[in-house]
C-alpha cells in the first residue's frame, strides 16, 4: 500500500501560488487576466479513499502524485481507512495549514472533502477515481479506469495548471452539496446500496443499474408539496432533483444547461406521475434532452427549496443516502474555493475571474 497519514512526498520547491488581475506571470490554461505569483511553498494534501471504484488505482495515483512533485507541490498524503474519515482527514488538512486539499475517489469522496473545506481558505482539487466521478467529469476531467490508467496524470497536470475559483455550494439539511440533492428513484436506490460497501467496490455501476431497475419497477411516486423562494407547487412525482451542476446519472445525462456554479442559484426539476411508465417516459425525455420542453417536467431556479411528503422519503446528496423527508434546500453563494483545470468549459461561470489567493503553511 502506499504509505498513509504521515507521508510526506516534498521533493522540488515551488514558491506558492497567488491569483489575481493584471500580473506578468501568467501559465497557460488560466483564465484570462488570471495569473500567478510565487511567495510561498504550495503545499497540497490528498484524501484517498481506497474503497471508491476498484481496487487497481494505488499505482495511478502514485504516477499523479509524482506529476505534483515534479511541478513543484508539495503532496502529503493521507489514506482513509474508512469512506466515513475523509471528511475529518480534510479537517485536519485544513487545519494544518494545507492551501489545497484533493479528494481521491468518487463523488461521496468530494462531497466529504467539500463539507470540510466549505468556508475555510484551502481550494479543493480531484483525482477522479471512483464510480460517478460527476465532479470531475463536470469539469472535463477524464476518470481513471482499469483499461485507462494514464488519465490520472493528465488529470495530475490539470490541477497543475488550474485556476481558482469559488462557486456554490447547495445545504441540504445542513449539510453541503456540490452536485444535487433530491428524492424519488436516484434517493431510493442510494438507501438501497449504501449498505453494500464491498459490492458497490467490487460492482461499481453494475450494482445501481440492477438496483435502479428493481426500484423503478416498484416505485410508485409520491405526493409532494414543495415550496420555492415563497411559491407553492403540489405535485406527484417520481424524481425531484435540486441542482447545482448541469450533469446528472453518473454524468451521462445534461440535466440542467441553464445551471451555472456560481450564479448563487439552484436548478430545481419536479418530474410529474406515477409508476413505471412515468419514470421511463422522464428517463427517455432526459436522454433524449427534451425534458427541458416536457409538460411533465416543471422547473424552477430558487435560492430556498423546501419539500414536504405525504410520508417519509429517501434523501440523496450528491448521490448518496442522506436521511429522509422533509427536506429544507438553500444556496450558499460562492462558499468553496475549487481548482478550475483548463479542459473546464467556461460556460460553467457567470462571474468574472478575479483575484482568488491560495493561504496556508508552507512545507518545512
Amino acid at each position: 500500500m502506499i504509505s498513509g497519514g504521515k507521508m510526506w512526498v516534498c521533493t522540488s520547491r515551488i514558491m506558492g501560488l497567488f491569483w489575481h488581475q493584471g500580473g506578468q506571470k501568467s501559465r497557460p490554461g488560466l483564465d484570462k487576466g488570471t495569473t500567478l505569483l510565487y511567495d510561498l511553498a504550495m503545499r497540497a494534501d490528498l484524501i484517498w479513499n481506497p474503497m471508491a471504484g476498484q481496487r487497481d488505482a494505488q499505482q495511478p495515483l502514485r504516477e499523479a502524485i509524482e506529476v505534483l512533485e515534479a511541478g513543484g507541490w508539495h503532496v502529503r498524503l493521507r489514506e482513509a481507512a474508512h469512506p466515513g474519515d475523509c471528511a475529518g482527514l480534510a479537517e485536519q488538512a485544513v487545519a494544518e495549514g494545507a492551501q489545497v486539499v484533493i479528494a481521491a475517489g468518487g463523488d461521496g469522496t468530494v462531497n466529504a472533502v467539500a463539507n470540510a473545506l466549505a468556508g475555510s481558505e484551502a481550494a479543493l482539487g480531484v483525482l477522479p477515481v471512483g464510480t460517478g466521478n460527476v465532479w470531475a467529469k463536470q469539469l472535463g476531467l477524464p476518470a481513471w479506469s482499469l483499461p485507462m490508467r494514464h488519465p490520472l496524470r493528465e488529470v495530475a497536470h490539470g490541477l497543475l495548471e488550474a485556476s481558482v475559483r469559488r462557486v456554490d455550494l447547495g445545504r441540504a439539511n445542513g449539510r453541503y452539496f456540490l452536485l444535487w440533492t433530491g428524492i424519488g428513484i436516484d434517493a431510493e436506490v442510494a438507501h438501497e446500496v449504501e449498505p453494500l460497501v464491498e459490492l458497490r467496490h467490487r460492482l461499481g455501476n453494475v450494482l445501481y443499474a440492477v438496483t435502479g431497475l428493481t426500484v423503478a419497477l416498484n416505485f410508485a411516486g409520491t405526493h409532494s408539496t414543495v415550496v420555492l423562494d415563497g411559491h407553492l407547487e403540489r405535485r406527484r412525482v417520481v424524481l425531484m432533483i435540486v441542482a447545482n451542476v448541469q450533469l446528472y446519472g453518473g454524468g451521462l445525462f445534461q440535466l440542467a444547461p441553464a445551471a451555472y456554479l456560481d450564479d448563487g442559484y439552484l436548478d430545481v426539476f419536479l418530474f410529474r406521475g406515477q409508476g413505471l411508465a412515468a419514470t421511463v417516459r422522464h428517463f427517455v425525455s432526459v436522454l433524449t434532452r427534451y425534458h427541458m420542453r416536457d409538460p411533465q417536467m416543471v422547473y424552477y431556479r430558487a435560492r430556498t427549496i423546501d419539500i414536504y411528503t405525504d410520508k417519509p422519503m429517501a434523501v440523496q446528496v450528491d448521490g448518496e443516502a442522506a436521511g429522509q423527508t422533509p427536506l429544507h434546500v438553500e444556496v450558499v453563494p460562492q462558499a468553496l474555493k475549487v481548482l478550475v483545470p483548463p479542459s473546464a468549459s467556461p460556460g460553467l461561470f457567470v462571474q468574472p475571474a478575479g483575484a482568488v489567493e491560495l493561504r496556508g503553511q508552507p512545507c518545512a
